[in-house]
């Protein structure tokens, strides 16, 4: 399982580093923390590491930058208790904010530690080119849109009363722990999270919520959230998957509906990540050993597949949309807007191969229902069994959640067994068929195989019935 890691407030060993670039640095995806062991070392492990270095090694230069970027937590800025007001415009506040600038560019929150240029003078430091090319996310809405105001998600749903949030504690300044988002690098973004409470007078929820709730995202502008590279439906949890991550998943779920894959993916790019940082780190003529894959991972793996399918699975019942509804009531109302004319046919089966995709206790088959003309699934239901009792409520709804259902034909894999049940619930009007499929099988399955006209009769069966359509 996923969990917080917690690093103690200790600075990064320094690098030689233009701030020019730290600034203008490209922002990508990686992971900040828990790619190295001694990033969750105490300050006195660093001191003295550093102290037990030679000086060829490491070049103590912008040592108070990559401090800020390591504990953003000691820059000094103060912001209004109540969100609903700008930042302070003090002369103070102003350099503190210029400073925060320097690493998290206007409506971004994220900072990529830059590569280190090999000029032939320093060796390369086996910590900092684990961090080269990872990130951290400093999540604070307030700074990264002072214009932008937070409601409090849940007065506005409740009561339809916008109620402006108020600072909190972020987590790395309450409990110094990180959040982890996952990418498809296998590596995580390491994120520090503004926490916002509900304390508006005679109107208070008492509510609180982290700057990556779901519940939050989705109040705010999708050209401001987009700061945090998360899906709003995806972001419930104790770690979240980023959008190159779920993009993939909404698909792949569908299809191998298992999260095995998934995450079998991550673990592997997880170990290409590593053997291509021993690479580049060997190129470079150092002199100190890099470490070892569990001090680079500090035995924090990918999800599990069971994790990642419970994702997918509150993610589809989410209803932090634009539209405010889940993609499951989504599904379901697609569904119910297939209107069945007179002059249609639809046509009911059970499968079973479905089944394998879902680990349901008691689940046998997937009742089907499909729309002749349009091929449109009408009804989807996992029944315990092929009785037509397990099936006969979702059929009446089927027929009673729709303004137009009345078939003239209707294909089964039972007829004509159980035509008094379709009648009684479609009408005594209506013509059963056996399905063309179960109609070959019933005909083969009297066949002898052996026989030396089998062959030539299944041939001649076949002119007959295509030849027909």
């Amino acid at each position: 399982m996923a969990k917080n890691i917690a690093i103690n407030n200790a600075p990064i060993v320094p690098m030689p580093i233009n701030p020019n670039r730290l600034r203008n640095s490209d922002h990508f995806f990686g992971s900040f923390a828990g790619h190295q062991k001694e990033a969750a070392t105490t300050v006195k492990q660093v001191n003295s590491f550093n102290k037990s270095t030679s000086s060829d090694q490491f070049t103590p230069r912008d040592s108070q930058i990559m401090n800020d970027i390591a504990n953003p937590a000691i820059i000094p800025h103060k912001k209004p208790l109540s969100t609903d007001v700008g930042l302070y415009t003090t002369s103070t506040a102003k350099e503190a904010y210029s400073k925060w600038r320097q690493f998290f560019r206007p409506g971004e929150a994220q900072f990529t530690f830059p590569q280190e240029v090999c000029d032939g003078t320093t060796r390369p430091s086996p910590i900092y080119h684990l961090l080269e090319g990872q990130s951290i996310i400093y999540l604070d809405w307030k700074l990264i849109s002072p214009v932008t105001t937070l409601y409090c998600p849940n007065c506005w749903r409740t009561k339809k009363v916008q109620v402006p949030l108020s600072h909190s504690r972020s987590n790395w300044a309450n409990s110094t722990s990180l959040f982890p988002v996952w990418t498809a690098r296998g590596t995580p973004i390491w994120c520090i999270l503004m926490n916002y409470e509900c304390k508006a007078k005679g109107e208070c929820c008492e509510s609180r919520f982290a700057a990556n709730d779901g519940r939050l995202l989705t109040s705010l502008p999708a050209h401001v959230r987009q700061a945090y590279p998360v899906d709003p439906r995806y972001a419930t949890g104790g770690f979240h998957l980023a959008e190159c991550i779920t993009s993939d998943l909404d698909i792949l779920m569908k299809t191998y509906a298992s999260g095995s894959f998934i995450s079998r993916k991550m673990y592997r790019r997880l170990c290409n990540a590593y053997v291509s940082k021993v690479q580049t780190y060997l190129s470079k003529n150092p002199s100190a050993e890099i470490p070892l894959f569990d001090d680079f991972t500090n035995e924090f793996y990918p999800p599990s597949p069971g994790s990642i399918r419970k994702i997918f699975e509150s993610a589809e019942k989410s209803a932090e949309t634009p539209y405010g509804y889940s993609f499951k009531d989504r599904y379901t109302r697609e569904l119910q807007s297939v209107d069945v004319e007179p002059d249609d046919a639809v046509a009911f089966d059970w499968t079973f191969q479905l089944i394998k995709n879902y680990i349901l206790p008691g689940a046998k088959a997937a009742f089907t229902g499909i729309k002749g003309k349009t091929n449109e699934i009408i009804s989807l239901v996992i029944v315990p069994s092929t009785k037509t009792a397990d099936v006969s409520h979702a059929l009446i709804q089927s027929r009673q959640k729709r303004e137009s259902f009345s078939p003239s034909v209707v294909y089964t894999d039972t007829c004509p067994n159980s035509m008094v049940f379709y009648k009684t619930i479609f009408g005594n009007t209506i013509e059963m068929k056996l399905g063309l499929f179960h109609l070959i099988q019933r005909i083969t399955d009297t066949l002898d195989q052996k026989c030396k006209l089998y062959w030539q009769c299944l041939v001649d069966l076949q002119t007959c019935l295509y030849g027909l359509l």
